[in-house]
């Protein structure tokens, strides 16, 4: 109960209660409230997790455990289907991108980049002090690079880059075997372009192409083609709804309205009404609108400040 006086826990409370009376006047109140009613077990998920940080500390060991046990698993695996074409379950190569167990899911890479840096986190809290852990939780970094690129998902790399920094920039002891594998895995990833140039023409050939596809109306598109028309759709939905939003879960209802479809020039399969926005900041503002956005904006300010707080007592130290 200590923890649900924080005043953050009361701030979350309010922007789900927000969202809740939001859906209530929504376009579709019934389709939004399947989203808003129970947002609030995020909340509780989250008061779970720090208290078994503040008290329960040692559960993370186990968890520590999983992980190694998940990751190790996923890189044998994983190289293992790139040099047979199929993993030890049978499973093949989706296209040229790797899945593992996951099968025809292509969220190998999202998996990897998203839990690792929790994963190395817990393993430096642990262990900073255990060279030989700690040059294997790096050697792991490597193979994780190397299968994240492999698995073809462009926003896994950038994620997985984003943790690097912050592990460069917040670590004292480790911060230059962070740089040296780094820089080891970009030169494996440019070698394995280079001998196989199908890897290459997924992230980074056809990520160009379709940036800047001349063929496109617009000449350029923001992502991709299909990401530039969801935003069109996105943004035509906001100019109509700026304040209050059309309400959580109802882009999907909302952008079959003709007024606001959106479709490239060449093929008109490609459009703009999708089941979501793709993009969390962009459905925010459409779908709960300029409220709605500033909580998430007070958040991200209160993060912001947290870090620059953090980064100027460690060079202070």
């Amino acid at each position: 109960f200590s923890f649900l006086k924080s005043k953050l826990i009361i701030f979350l409370l309010l922007w789900n209660l927000y969202l809740i009376i939001n859906s209530f006047f929504s376009i579709n109140p019934f389709l939004s409230l399947q989203s808003s009613l129970f947002y609030f077990r995020f909340i509780f998920f989250s008061l779970g997790i720090a208290y078994l940080l503040e008290y329960k500390i040692k559960y993370l060991k186990f968890f520590l455990l999983v992980l190694s046990i998940c990751f190790l698993s996923l890189i044998l695996d994983g190289f293992y289907q790139v040099i047979n074409q199929k993993n030890i379950l049978g499973y093949e190569i989706v296209g040229t991108r790797i899945t593992s167990f996951f099968k025809d899911e292509l969220i190998l890479g999202s998996y990897l980049s998203r839990l690792f840096p929790i994963f190395f986190g817990i393993l430096i809290f642990f262990y900073h002090k255990n060279f030989i852990i700690i040059i294997s939780g790096f050697i792991f970094f490597i193979f994780i690079d190397i299968l994240t690129f492999l698995s073809g998902e462009r926003s896994a790399l950038f994620y997985l880059l984003i943790s690097s920094i912050f592990i460069i920039l917040f670590m004292k002891e480790w911060k230059y075997a962070r740089i040296i594998t780094l820089f080891t895995s970009l030169l494996i990833i440019f070698t394995i372009s280079f001998v196989n140039s199908s890897f290459k023409e997924r992230v980074v050939n056809y990520t160009f192409e379709q940036i800047f596809d001349t063929n496109q109306k617009l000449g350029f598109n923001v992502f991709s083609p299909q990401h530039q028309v969801i935003y069109e759709t996105s943004f035509k939905i906001f100019k109509d709804n700026p304040i209050f939003g059309i309400g959580t879960k109802n882009f999907r209802y909302v952008c079959t309205n003709e007024k606001y479809q959106s479709f490239t020039d060449l093929d008109s399969s490609v459009n703009g009404c999708q089941t979501s926005s793709h993009n969390y900041y962009i459905q925010i503002l459409t779908e709960t609108g300029i409220v709605g956005f500033s909580f998430v904006s007070i958040l991200i300010f209160l993060y912001l400040k947290s870090i620059l707080k953090t980064i100027n007592k460690k060079n202070n130290i």
